[in-house]
């Protein structure tokens, strides 16, 4: 979509529905209050996620997923304690990873089963005709397979959790192969700001079980609106292309440019762009006349006769323009050709656009022309969704048509081109499929599947009737998910237009619908935990006293009027969780259930952002983070999209409003919003806060005096937005962060140049947008994460450190030609085990090692791993290698790529510099090194002036912020030429007559006075050639444009790193 509203104050109206249907007996209130607004809600999700320099989000975002592969994995186990306690003679720890917790499905009240938002359909038809064989694609939970998938109890089975992207624009297939080739593109294009970023298009020979990618076209970011297999020649395949995630920042700079249409003509190993400058949003084939019809953006339809080797665009229906011709999707039958088209605010075109514009044509010659259909009235409902929900379809061997945008509807053709609508699911009136509707396959007149963003459905009988296929489905997206505290397997969580969700038991993956529309943040009442919180979007904070049952409305915008996110921070007070504090611009207190809506609420802060014209327009700014220090009830600290963080030590105040004080001032430049905090359970001076925006690293800091003075720990965090922060608090040095690639964890309470470890190997790559800490039946800690896309997944949470071992150096470089190069391996045992660990590595890419001991115990030292298999690998692989160290049942590994992606950056300070001739000077030169490599670096000089050289250590060992010392001098035993000077005349003029004088009278007295004579000459030669006592020099300076190097000394043959920055040298 393409809101731009950086927070969303619900109306009055809004308010009135809540009120009405909560202050009645405690029953579940409207399942949508207020309507679906996809827009603000995905404006909500992609502000966090702005580039903060000139790279694409995209790119940043795959380069973190590879870099969080390289880090150390850890897989933790049981707490040791309980162990040494049974008198074990070690300490081990079971090793243990991600456990899928659902939904799988959610059972709404509505709707029955359901499942995220899907967003592509392919049906194998040839090794099954009965259509069985289906595959769905999530908005952000990948690839899902099933081979029963039109039986009354279907079966998926997820195949692509292992893609780099699990968003999921198009699925294809080329049936001719056994087993049949799965092509995926990759990139959501429903154009909504949640629209997750693609990574490109994928094939799979094998069932899904390894997935490769072409070249060609650069698809970072894209999105595939349509992939097509030509069913002539299935080397052929074509895809329409758009942006997604919609936005790079804050100026509406669209995330990629815009591609049009790829082909490939070798089954996806290579790609051509075969149009560009707009966006395609849908491709169809017509094998009538063995045609490609294309629909591009602002630009008209296009026709292929040659397989998509050129187009031709076609007579345009109307007056064609970005305003008009927005997003269209096509369908053909037959000769006649159909295009459902929407303008840019999602409304069908109309004559509201121009004259002659219509949201629904046909044409049966080829293009040529065209012939408006009506529409039927609100098919994108009240806020203009058609841009993110549509359809168009035309069942085989019938004259219906089938459009779809909140709900689908059946068009039957009447006389003069007049078609009957009806609304075949009714989503909002008493129908069972969900609404807002992506995707359709017609597998015959009346057998078809819809998926939307509840999950998919199929009918046998053209939409009289409706199967629900979600009782697999996993792709819930999360925003938020509590632990219900005192009962084990009890979690909470709100999801994107699925509602607020529970499960009750680890025994099972179907949660429960508890409260309707949109989920945003969730809370339980540690002191009661029966009762719950949740909300949807602006200020609509409803209680419920019953585990859900019932509903009360807390706080709505009747009271609260201050703007604020699309999803409104709130937290339970701590020490009295029958208070809650909330933020809109400022901060807000009042009871948790109060007697009615509002009572007792009031704003406790001041206006916390910045004023318009710093850093970010008002209008831009809300405070979008905050926690509570868990045994100092005074202290609340709130981060601002600003990027401000400030402080309240007496919150608890009632006598008059609590002070605050701003402890960190936005970045310049804006390094992204504050979008988590966490206090530590020790101490209410010790602070962790994260950013949003992507990166070449993460933005993570910690302060250990209440925010005054802080340091980054970020150290080799992926650079992507910081999602949430959890401190253990049994083991306060354990600090868990979840981002848009995964968990991570730091078991030393957070430390400048911080090393951390990514928490399991089998999460999916689904963002993970939430956390949570609590505990089995058997009081064993787990963490819970919410991702964005696959639903809920757990793992033991990370004990004491008792081994660990890391990789020198952390990205080993590949040097083409050579079969093999060295990783020093050092282990640590802690905790009392002294092992014997042994060890072990695995490589996808035929790696092999040698280890130069083959187990390690304490105090045997660092290990040697020799890694060969490497001959002939091109410079730009990337090989992968797991080394494994095994503890009994416990394993401990760490994921290498043998890579020469590391780079570095070099500056100078300053980058000017004055020395007198003769004498040195020095200048400070500053490394950036991304993702925390160790690399060494020679540095040389060009461009000095005669005589001089440039001296520092070389190599030079650097590291992320390392500074380095280049002295400019004069070479040692060198002369060095002076500034030629310039002379006024003055006494040396009579120093010149003298000398003359005397070799005169040389040559006049006696030969023995001779010497005495001559030499008195050459004494006032040479003091006229100097100058004399009173000769006046003006010194000419001279200026040198010296540019220094930096070349990566240990990278070898095929792979040098080097940069160059220049200094301006004068020398007087």
């Amino acid at each position: 979509m393409t809101g731009r509203k950086a927070g969303v104050t619900v109306g009055l109206g809004l308010a009135l529905v809540c009120a009405l249907a909560l202050t009645q007996a405690p029953t579940r209130p409207n399942p949508y209050p207020g309507g679906d607004h996809p827009a603000g809600r995905a404006d909500w999700f992609m502000r966090f996620r702005q580039s903060r320099d000139a790279l694409l989000p995209a790119v940043h975002r795959y380069r973190a997923y590879e870099h969080a592969l390289r880090l150390p994995v850890v897989q933790p186990g049981v707490r040791r304690r309980q162990f040494a306690a049974a008198g074990a003679a070690t300490l081990p720890v079971f090793g243990s990873n991600w456990t899928e917790l659902g939904p799988r499905p959610e059972s709404d009240p509505n709707f029955g089963n359901v499942a995220g938002r899907l967003t592509a359909i392919a049906v194998d038809t040839s090794k099954d005709p009965t259509g069985n064989m289906v595959y769905l694609g999530g908005a952000d939970g990948g690839l899902w397979y099933s081979t029963n998938a039109l039986s009354a109890t279907p079966t998926f089975t997820p195949i692509g959790d292992n893609l780099p992207s699990l968003a999921i624009g198009s699925i294809a297939l080329d049936d001719s192969t056994t087993p049949t080739t799965i092509y995926v593109g990759t990139g959501e294009p429903n154009l909504s700001q949640d629209s997750y970023y693609g990574d490109g298009i994928f094939k799979s020979t094998n069932g899904g079980q390894t997935w490769t990618t072409g070249s060609g076209v650069d698809f970072l970011g894209s999105a595939v609106s349509r992939l097509l297999v030509d069913p002539a020649n299935p080397q052929v395949l074509l895809a329409a292309m758009t942006e997604g995630g919609v936005y790079v920042d804050d100026t509406l700079t669209p995330s990629v440019p815009a591609i049009g249409i790829v082909r490939s003509a070798d089954g996806g190993t290579t790609w051509t762009q075969e149009s560009s400058g707009a966006s395609g949003t849908d491709i169809v084939y017509d094998p009538a006349d063995k045609a490609f019809y294309a629909a591009i953006r602002a630009k008209g339809f296009y026709r292929s006769v040659d397989d998509g080797v050129t187009w031709s665009l076609l007579p345009a229906p109307f007056t064609v323009s970005r305003q008009t011709f927005y997003r269209a999707s096509l369908a053909v039958r037959g000769t006649t050709l159909f295009a459902l088209i929407t303008d840019s605010k999602g409304f069908p075109s109309s004559s509201t656009d121009c004259s002659g514009c219509a949201g629904l044509m046909q044409s049966g010659n080829e293009g040529q022309s065209w012939i408006a259909l009506n529409l039927p009235a609100n098919l994108y409902g009240g806020n203009n969704q058609g841009t993110y929900d549509q359809y168009l379809a035309a069942p085989p061997d019938t004259s219906q048509l089938i459009v779809a945008g909140i709900d689908t509807w059946l068009g039957a053709a009447g006389s003069n081109n007049a078609l009957t609508w009806t609304n075949l699911t009714n989503s909002y009136t008493g129908g069972t499929v969900h609404p807002d509707e992506h995707a359709i396959v017609c597998l015959s007149a009346t057998q078809w599947i819809t998926a939307n963003d509840g999950g998919a459905w199929s009918t046998a009988n053209a939409g009289a009737s409706w199967t629900n296929m979600n009782a697999t489905l996993g792709t819930i997206q999360f925003y938020s998910i509590s632990a219900v505290p005192g009962a084990p397997g009890s979690v909470l969580g709100g999801s994107q237009d699925n509602g607020t969700v529970l499960v009750s038991s680890s025994a099972t993956q179907t949660w429960v619908n508890k409260f309707g529309g949109d989920g945003g943040h969730t809370a339980i009442n540690p002191a009661n935990p029966s009762q719950f919180f949740t909300e949807n979007y602006g200020i609509s904070l409803a209680y419920s006293p019953n585990s859900g049952v019932g509903w009360f409305p807390v706080v709505t915008d009747s009271t609260i009027t201050d703007k604020g996110e699309f999803y409104i921070p709130y937290i339970l007070a701590p020490s009295d969780p029958s208070s809650i504090y909330l933020l809109t611009q400022r901060v807000w207190k009042g009871p948790a259930a109060p007697a009615t809506p509002g009572a007792g609420w009031a704003a406790i802060s001041p206006s916390l952002i910045h004023p318009d014209g710093n850093v970010l327009t008002g209008s831009n700014d809300d405070l979008t983070a905050l926690a509570a220090a868990p045994h100092a009830p005074n202290v609340l600290y709130a981060g601002a999209y600003d990027g401000s963080l400030s402080v309240s030590t007496d919150a608890t105040n009632t006598l008059t409003q609590p002070t605050w004080a701003e402890i960190q001032q936005p970045a310049v430049p804006f390094a992204g919003p504050v979008s988590a905090i966490a206090v530590s359970p020790v101490s209410p001076q010790t602070v962790y806060w994260g950013f949003g925006f992507l990166g070449a690293n993460a933005e993570l800091f910690k302060s250990t005096d209440g925010g005054q003075t802080a340091v980054s720990i970020a150290g080799d965090l992926p650079g992507v937005p910081i999602n949430a922060i959890v401190v253990d608090p049994a083991v306060p040095n354990n600090i868990y962060v979840a981002t848009d690639v995964g968990v991570f964890l730091a078991t030393d309470g957070g430390a400048a140049n911080e090393q951390w470890s990514r928490l399991g190997s089998n999460l999916p790559a689904a963002a993970v947008l939430s956390l949570a800490l609590t505990r089995t039946n058997d009081s064993n800690p787990v963490l819970i994460a919410g991702t964005h896309g696959r639903g809920a997944w757990s793992i033991p949470a990370a004990a004491p450190a008792g081994f660990s071992f890391a990789a020198s150096p952390a990205l080993p470089v590949v040097v083409p030609g050579v079969d093999s190069t060295q990783v020093t391996l050092h282990p640590t045992f802690a905790d009392g085990f002294a092992g014997p660990v042994t060890w072990a590595c695995s490589s996808t890419a035929g790696l092999k090692c040698s280890f130069s001991a083959a187990a390690s115990t304490s105090g045997s030292g660092d290990v040697t791993v020799t890694v060969s298999g490497l001959a002939g690998a091109a410079a730009s692989a990337k090989l992968p290698l797991t080394v494994t160290a095994t503890a009994g049942t416990a394993t401990f590994s760490e994921q290498l790529t043998l890579a020469n992606d590391g780079d570095f950056s070099l500056a100078a300070s300053p980058t000017t510099l004055t020395i007198s001739n003769g004498q040195k000077g020095s200048v400070g030169l500053n490394f950036a090194v991304s993702y925390g490599l160790n690399l060494n670096v020679a540095i040389s000089c060009s461009g000095l002036p005669a005589g001089y050289t440039c001296q520092t250590a070389s190599p030079v060992a650097i590291t992320n912020g390392t500074t380095a010392t280049l002295t400019i001098a004069p070479a040692v035993g060198a002369w060095v030429a002076a500034p030629t000077p310039q002379r006024s005349p003055g006494s040396a003029t009579w120093l010149w007559l003298l000398a003359a004088a005397a070799l005169l009278a040389s040559g006049l007295v006696a030969r023995r006075r001779k010497p005495l004579l001559a030499g008195l000459a050459l004494l006032l030669l040479a003091s006229a050639a100097c100058g004399g006592s009173n000769n006046q020099i003006r010194s000419v300076q001279t200026n040198s444009s010296v540019t220094i190097t930096a070349t990566d000394s240990a990278a070898g043959a095929g792979h040098t790193l080097s940069h160059t920055v220049t200094l301006l040298l004068t020398v007087n």
